[in-house]
């Protein structure tokens, strides 16, 4: 079994997550938090940064270039341009991995790539096991 999720995530420690939809006209997705907030394992505090996010809506079994397909549908790269967001702000595409193989692989195609290109974004992979 392989599944994914993906979201595009922005990173800020200067602004609102408020601010932030604002100026990407799209709200943040679950997992968006301000910066401040308390985190919900108590024992880590409050949240150092903003985080938007905004995940594909795609089933986990779709492909990788579905998700990022559809994410491109959602939020225009030109959304999250250089120029929108405030100087600080980081960018990335996240890809969860849900895999029970022993050694679990990904392929990112050449249009994978173009799409976190055309975000100007670089893909961070999380792999996740079930637990046993």
């Amino acid at each position: 079994m392989l599944e994914v999720d993906v979201c595009l995530v922005v990173v800020s420690t200067s602004t609102t997550l408020a601010d932030l939809a604002k100026r990407i006209g799209v709200g943040g997705a679950d997992g968006s938090h301000d910066r401040g907030a308390p985190h919900l394992l108590k024992s880590r505090g409050r949240w150092s940064s903003t985080v938007w996010q905004n995940c594909s809506t795609r089933p986990r079994g779709a492909s990788i270039d579905d998700h990022l397909a559809d994410l491109l549908a959602q939020v225009p790269p030109e959304r999250v341009a250089t120029a929108i967001l405030p100087p600080d702000s980081t960018k990335y595409i996240s890809i969860g991995v849900f895999s029970t193989a022993q050694i679990p692989t990904v392929t990112l195609s050449e249009r994978a790539l173009s799409i976190a290109a055309a975000y100007g974004a670089p893909i961070e992979l999380r792999w996740y096991s079930p637990a046993e």
